[in-house]
Formats: C-alpha cells, structure tokens, sequence
C-alpha cells in the first residue's frame, strides 16, 4: 500500500482502497474487485473473415 501511494500519490487509507475494492467486488460476486478499462489495440475483423 506504501508504494502505491508513493508511486501515485494517493490520499486513500488502507480502509477507503479497501471499500471502493468491495463495491466492485459486489458487483462481481467476489469479497474484492478491481475495475479494468480495456482499449481496442486493434481493428475489428472484416467481414470477410468469417
């Protein structure tokens, strides 16, 4: 928790990183959860290629 907090200069205690964690952890059905946001690195495939 140290680093991050170094490395990104958070402002959050070990309690508040934990409960944003339980709020995407509910929405999952785990204890915890981290959310993710994913970028196409790629064009999508042509139709021809079905």
């Amino acid at each position: 928790m140290e680093y991050y907090q170094a490395f990104y200069r958070w402002t959050w205690d070990r309690e508040q990183f934990l409960a944003t964690r339980a709020v995407a952890g509910r929405l999952t059905g785990a204890k915890y959860a981290e959310r993710f946001n994913l970028k196409a690195s790629h064009l999508p495939a042509r139709p021809y290629l079905h």
